[in-house]
Order: structure tokens, then C-alpha cells, then sequence
């Protein structure tokens, strides 16, 4: 549960952490995604118990939406585990495996939130 009291940021200030002229996701660069996101996730921001993200990369993104979604199991899955910066994922669940493959989600309870952009 959210503590009312403490300032939390916006995904887009989150998101300047993680940017892509820095090395990081693209989620607000050609994709302009970051309004949307924050427009659609905002009603699951504190009430979201587990959030996926389906197709990782090197991380960044996941490891913003951990960042985002801070009381949420934040999990993220990748065929390829050799590209992704476990130092981006910290605290993160990753799984890796064929998104399309239902053997890849055997062990992941019921999720609130799924990203596959």
C-alpha cells in the first residue's frame, strides 16, 4: 500500500532515469509511449500485484516499471538471456523462454498487469 505521505514520481520522471540517449529503454523516444502507459497504468499503480513484461531486452524498461510499480511482483520475460543487465533488473523476476510457449508461464501466478510492446 501506497504511504500517502511520501512524494512519489510520474513514469515519465521515472522514465528520465532510464532513457534511451542515455543507454536505456525507448519507451519515450520514437515509441511516445511513456504518456501512454502512464495514462492506462495509473488505476493499477498501487493495486497491481504482479506486473509482466514481455519481451525485456537489455532491461531498462523493466526496470523502470519496478521503479513505477514498487509494491507490484515485477516480472519480465525474454528469449535471450545473455543481452539483459541484471544490475537494471534488480529486484525484478525474469524469465526466459518464448513468450508464445505457455511452458515459459507455467510458474507465474495470475497477473494484474501485461505489457508486450
Amino acid at each position: 500500500m501506497m504511504n500517502k505521505s511520501k512524494k512519489v514520481d510520474s513514469l515519465a520522471q521515472i522514465y528520465e532515469k532510464y532513457k534511451q540517449d542515455s543507454g536505456g529503454g525507448d519507451k519515450g523516444t520514437r515509441h511516445s509511449y511513456i504518456d501512454v502507459y502512464e495514462h492506462i497504468l495509473a488505476p493499477y499503480r498501487w493495486s497491481a500485484n504482479h506486473f509482466l513484461e514481455v519481451g525485456i531486452y537489455r532491461g531498462h524498461s523493466l526496470g523502470m516499471f519496478r521503479e513505477y510499480f514498487a509494491d507490484s511482483v515485477v516480472t519480465g520475460v525474454d528469449i535471450e538471456l545473455s543481452r539483459i543487465d541484471l544490475h537494471l533488473t534488480k529486484g525484478c523476476n525474469i524469465l526466459v523462454g518464448d513468450a508464445t510457449c505457455t511452458d515459459t508461464f507455467k510458474h507465474v501466478d495470475v497477473l494484474d498487469v501485461v505489457i508486450d510492446d
